[in-house]
């Protein structure tokens, strides 16, 4: 190699500058591909999945293979998260909770409003259920929804204007007072439930803190992933009830396009996107208390994933611009709830 560029560095400025570049443009690549960078945004209670996704990831055979991407995750609600990421946070990959808060990056341009589309099998790689949350022994023999108003408890749940589960929450918890009465009687049973409420947290790991260690309240509404991480960690103190009727939430993921182009990390973050469907990731999914989509996955954590009756947004109104226009806008039926509570 010296023999070589010797006599043209002896011969030719104009070649030696050239040479120079070229060494120079191939540090500067090496150096790039050595500290690829991903940004994961996602949702408060996704912190512990992701981090045993890129644990696994960089564990294995694949870090070299995709030239050892260093991970970071910001976690916040998904609310919160969706206006960061519209905001300007740098994100290549992002999951929310709430199929709204997808719509706010899609109408800004930077995800893809059909998000399914873009995924293997057109779906997501993870989805839960609704869960109630009470205290050793369950007190008040908490069972349902309507147990929420009928029984003399206090309730802890997240703020319906930020976090995306007690949004779904809400939703699931009029549906099933409706099909027990009327649209009427279920507005005034969410405004009780509200009243019910000594906090309104502003996400659900705020009220994990709430509920579990400074023991406020006797019954907390979640998702199972959540829920089984508070249940894990209070040494037998706490008690897992599914209710009858439950949202499938299926937390929308995908790629922060104008972002991960910019960057470079298009094809990187393709290939992360489909190994969460690999055996592998599902079975981490299943082992944080999500549902894997792998059916084999599904079956071996079958005991702690009872059947529901799944509800979807269809079920509830036309679509999920009526439904938020409805029960989250500005004086909608929430905002409505809120004030009889703040009167308190």
């Amino acid at each position: 190699m010296k023999q070589f560029i010797l006599p043209i560095l002896m011969g030719a400025t104009g070649c030696m500058v050239l040479v120079a570049s070229a060494l120079a443009l191939s540090l500067v690549v090496a150096h790039r591909r050595e500290n690829v960078e991903l940004l994961h945004a996602s949702f408060d209670s996704s912190r512990e999945i992701l981090q045993a996704w890129h644990e696994s990831i960089s564990s294995s055979p694949l870090a070299a293979e995709w030239d050892n991407p260093h991970f970071r995750i910001s976690n916040t609600s998904s609310a919160a998260q969706a206006r960061s990421v519209r905001d300007g946070l740098p994100a290549d990959i992002v999951s929310l909770n709430f199929e709204p808060d997808w719509q706010i990056l899609a109408k800004a341009g930077l995800v893809h409003p059909d998000w399914r589309s873009q995924l293997p099998g057109g779906k997501a790689p993870w989805y839960a259920s609704l869960v109630l949350i009470v205290r050793k022994g369950n007190p008040y023999g908490i069972k349902d929804w309507e147990d929420l108003i009928t029984k003399p408890v206090s309730v802890i749940m997240p703020n319906p204007k930020t976090s995306g589960v007690a949004r779904l929450a809400v939703l699931c918890f009029w549906e099933a007072r409706k099909r027990a009465g009327n649209a009427d009687s279920a507005n005034k049973d969410l405004k009780l439930l509200c009243n019910k409420v000594p906090v309104f947290d502003p996400s659900m790991r705020s009220c994990t803190t709430t509920f579990v260690q400074k023991g406020i309240g006797d019954v907390q509404i979640s998702w199972e992933p959540e829920a089984w991480l508070e249940i894990d960690q209070s040494a037998g103190q706490l008690e897992l009830i599914h209710p009858k009727l439950s949202f499938r939430i299926e937390p929308p993921i995908g790629m922060v396009a104008p972002i991960a182009n910019a960057k470079g990390t298009g094809n990187l973050v393709r290939h992360y996107l489909n190994w969460l469907y690999t055996e592998k990731a599902q079975k981490i999914l299943a082992q944080h208390h999500f549902r894997p989509v792998n059916e084999e996955q599904l079956l071996a954590h079958q005991n702690q994933f009872p059947q529901v009756q799944w509800l979807t947004i269809n079920d509830i109104a036309t679509d999920w611009n009526s439904a938020v226009d409805r029960f989250f806008s500005d004086n909608g039926l929430v905002d409505q709830a809120l004030r009889e509570a703040a009167k308190r």
